[in-house]
């Protein structure tokens, strides 16, 4: 008797916790639906379900809005109704719903040193610095270490402990090893430079040249996930491009998660002009993505991330 109570019991619970999964598992389907694909509303459920204002409601009557196709932008934060013909216009030029936005949202996205704003995916290995995003005075990136500390060929200067991302070093110390088995020895010149290091190069060594130096504040060294890599004999001159070195690089550096970060003909988005020595680690995955697409990150970020 006893056991068949105990067995009666335990038939129950799992009726019990089988409804209840099925109840979830269907609720998040539903839910997963909608939001993945807004389409499969009905359309006489589509303002409800975006709960539009009755001033937006108007705004798309009079305006004769295709709820349809306004779905395809509704889901994203900064979405802004009223610029809704101006995001269309922008997609003329076959670019997504995402896109679209982000270019109409921060025309300055491109700008030289205008209407500047703070870097961006700060302390992350996707930060975005460069002559419209700056990064402040007393910033200083987390785990630096130093390189000292790794099998990498650098330049050793008096009085300089030369430091980087522990992520980036990391896999830059894979990436170098790999590329001495093919016989190529590479050193770094630079690496993490802080606010006042820039500030001499700049304005002393470099005589404000905009087209290769980054003003302070505004250089990618300063997040401790750049590096000027070359051969001693070289150097960092553009006659690296000719070199096997390099031709290695920028055919295999997308492996351990860097990219060449200002690339020949895309000067027009970074502002800066070739720079055959300078790559960026931004991680396996998305390092893949802007090798593939032929990409910088900056077009990469505009393609793949709200603004």
């Amino acid at each position: 008797m006893k056991r068949l109570l105990i067995i009666t019991i335990t038939a129950i619970l799992l009726v019990l916790i089988y409804t209840n999964f099925s109840k979830t598992d269907n609720f998040l389907d539903s839910n997963n639906q909608n939001e993945d694909n807004p389409n499969n509303i009905d359309s006489s459920d589509k303002y409800n379900y975006f709960n539009f204002s009755n001033e937006e409601k108007d705004f798309i009557e009079k305006n004769n809005i295709d709820l349809d196709n306004l779905v395809n932008y509704y889901h994203y934060k900064s979405f802004d109704l009223y610029k809704y013909f101006e995001y269309e216009e922008a997609r003329k030029e076959n670019i997504s719903y995402l896109e679209a936005i982000n270019i109409v949202n921060n025309p300055t996205y491109y700008s030289n040193y205008e209407d500047k704003e703070s870097a961006i995916f700060l302390n992350s290995s996707v930060v975005l610095i460069n002559k419209h995003y700056y990064i402040e005075k007393s910033y200083k990136p987390n785990n630096l270490v130093a390189l000292k500390d790794y099998k990498i060929n650098y330049i050793i200067r008096d009085d300089e402990i030369m430091q980087a991302s522990l992520v980036a070093l990391e896999h830059l110390e894979e990436m170098f090893n790999d590329a001495l088995k093919e016989n190529l020895n590479l050193y770094v010149f630079s690496a993490y430079r802080n606010y006042q290091k820039q500030e001499y190069l700049y304005y002393v060594v470099n005589k404000q040249n905009d087209d290769y130096s980054a003003r302070p504040g505004h250089s990618e060294h300063h997040s401790g996930f750049a590096f000027d890599i070359s051969t001693l004999d070289i150097g960092l001159t553009v006659d690296f491009a000719n070199s096997k070195e390099y031709n290695w690089l920028i055919n295999n550096c997308y492996r351990y998660g860097f990219i060449l970060r200002y690339p020949k003909d895309k000067e027009n988005v970074t502002l800066y002009k070739f720079e055959p020595w300078h790559f960026r680690y931004v991680g396996k995955t998305i390092a893949l993505n802007i090798y593939e697409n032929n990409l910088t990150l900056e077009e990469y970020i505009l393609k793949n991330y709200e603004l």
